[in-house]
């Protein structure tokens, strides 16, 4: 009897285990080409959701400082840095695909510079978008954020009213520029 007691409960700590949430792991690009080329990715594997991905990054070890990464199908991440460093510069390219990341993208953390080119039908939808160090972007018109904070000199511009859905913060010497009106449910 004490030993079936103890395989149940040995089972139920396997599930409580596994039950709890995992912590993203990082991946960087270490050199430029398509997304879903395994060989470009420290480890090998191709980011999916539960990555945060560094393009143009000295992060995670053995990426590459200046990269370009190119969408050839729809894709996911947990989070996204493009430039993440003093010196680094890191490119999206989405083409026609759409990028979903549940957490932030990151441009020019930490003196970095980081771009996202989009096609005809490119799109990405973040939980929110983070630009610094002086980078400059513009939203395409189906790109959407709850959250955008310009740091240090950086400047944005909306593309369309649903860019930008929750809130914005805007620091001193970086520009918010509207293309589009916006409809916030938070504040700015």
């Amino acid at each position: 009897m004490m030993k079936h007691a103890f395989r149940r409960g040995w089972l139920a700590a396997i599930f409580v285990a596994s039950a709890s949430p995992a912590w993203a792991q990082d991946v960087g690009a270490v050199s430029s080409g398509n997304w879903e080329t395994g060989s470009i990715w420290t480890g090998g594997l191709v980011p999916g959701s539960s990555n945060n991905v560094f393009i143009g990054s000295t992060n995670p070890n053995g990426a590459a400082s200046t990269a370009t990464v190119t969408l050839t199908q729809n894709e996911s991440a947990s989070s996204l840095y493009l430039g993440d460093g003093s010196g680094t510069n890191g490119t999206l390219n989405l083409g026609s695909n759409t990028l979903t990341v549940s957490g932030y993208i990151y441009i020019g953390n930490g003196g970095g510079t980081g771009s996202i080119i989009e096609g005809a039908g490119g799109s990405f939808s973040a939980g929110g978008l983070i630009l610094d160090s002086a980078n400059t972007f513009k939203f395409g018109s189906n790109d959407s954020v709850s959250y955008l904070e310009l740091d240090n000199g950086s400047s944005v511009t909306t593309g369309a009213t649903g860019n930008v859905t929750g809130n914005i913060n805007v620091n001193s010497g970086s520009t918010l520029n509207l293309g589009a009106a916006l409809n916030l449910s938070g504040s700015l």
